[in-house]
């Protein structure tokens, strides 16, 4: 299929590859965020607060930094934290209920 993998959609539905249109994006998962915020605010405070307040915290401030540091080297595009999807090794696996969480163009 013109270099690509094998791609699917959610539900494991085989799929056509990417028309030239598409943009292949960049993913980053985030998986110590309670770490970070245990770092910042102490562990007894970390230990009381919910993890996925601690990853809502997390991506909020990467998304903010990564905008702030995109558009400062002139680069246009869109970031996002997507919930439903999960990064393991080289597969990406999307849950039926894929939801963007946040959402910032450049």
């Amino acid at each position: 299929m013109g270099g690509y993998p094998e791609w699917r959609q959610a539900g494991g539905i085989p799929c056509a590859p990417p028309s030239a249109a598409q943009t292949p994006m960049i993913v980053i998962k985030v998986s110590n965020s309670s770490d970070v915020v245990a770092s910042r605010i102490g562990r007894f405070l970390a230990d009381l607060t919910p993890s996925g307040f601690d990853q809502n915290k997390v991506e909020d401030e990467l998304i903010k930094q990564l905008v702030e540091q995109m558009a400062a080297q002139g680069l246009q595009g869109e970031v996002a934290a997507v919930k439903g999807l999960d990064l393991h090794k080289k597969e990406i696996r999307i849950e039926d209920n894929v939801r963007i969480r946040r959402h910032t163009v450049i």
